[in-house]
């Protein structure tokens, strides 16, 4: 099993958003992976942890 991380940036369209799930879905599928929805602003902590506190958003 693997984590599936999707973000979803503050400024993103509804048609991003909606592409960002399906293909997480189908990614998901085929990885056998735990999908977890991520937003803007509201990171969880085992997400930051994968940048080492340096995660960097470019728009």
């Amino acid at each position: 099993h693997c984590i599936l991380y999707f973000w979803l940036g503050q400024s993103s369209t509804q048609d991003e958003r909606a592409t960002a799930a399906i293909m997480t879905v189908r990614m998901s599928n085929d990885m056998n992976a735990v999908q977890i929805r991520v937003v803007h602003g509201q990171e969880p902590e085992h997400f930051l942890r994968i940048f080492k506190g340096q995660m960097v958003i470019m728009s």
